[in-house]
């Protein structure tokens, strides 16, 4: 029971403890091969959106996750479908075990791996490292008792990607976040 609930910790708190994206695919538009003018005219302005970015997906998928993982769709604003549909199922996991989930994780660096500005069609522009504290985020089953490891690892690294919101904007959504065994990040 202890370890499914640390599986199941990891998978909730994709936004705030670990998960990983599936393969995604994509319906492109045919027309254009590239982005007409490149969303950011330097590197730095490139890491400033995806922090800005990166930041409100966490706080809105914890805002859901401590509200009973109800409402999930207000991550359409921050994130890809794909990566909507995977932080859903999760929501849906936690009112379904009646979990209750407590805390606010807190980004400790965020550091540009790629910001690729002629990115075709906007997929990918930008990849970014982020170092995790989660010790302040609990899961809780519904009697009150914690199913967090008291050897958790507070800090968790992960590799973040966005898409362009579209191919005129410089507005970041996050479409994919795995898991960083690279070390460097925290």
């Amino acid at each position: 029971m202890r370890r499914a609930a640390l599986v199941l910790l990891a998978t909730l708190s994709s936004l705030a403890m670990a998960a990983c994206s599936p393969e995604r695919t994509f319906d492109l538009p045919t027309p254009s091969a590239s982005i007409s003018a490149p969303p950011f005219a330097t590197e730095d302005e490139a890491l400033i959106a995806a922090t800005e970015s990166v930041t409100s997906f966490y706080q809105i998928g914890a805002t859901i996750l401590t509200e009973g993982g109800v409402n999930g769709e207000r991550l359409n604003e921050f994130a890809t479908p794909d990566m909507v549909a995977i932080e859903m199922s999760g929501f849906d996991e936690l009112r379904d075990k009646g979990l209750v989930y407590r805390g606010q994780p807190v980004m400790t660096s965020v550091i540009l791996q790629s910001y690729l500005p002629d990115a075709l069609h906007g997929i990918g522009v930008v990849t970014a490292y982020v170092c995790q504290d989660g010790s302040s985020v609990t899961l809780e089953d519904a009697n009150g008792t914690s199913l967090v490891s008291p050897s958790r690892t507070d800090f968790t690294e992960f590799q973040i990607t966005f898409d362009l919101a579209n191919e005129d904007s410089p507005r970041l959504l996050v479409s994919s976040k795995t898991p960083w065994g690279g070390g460097g990040v925290c």
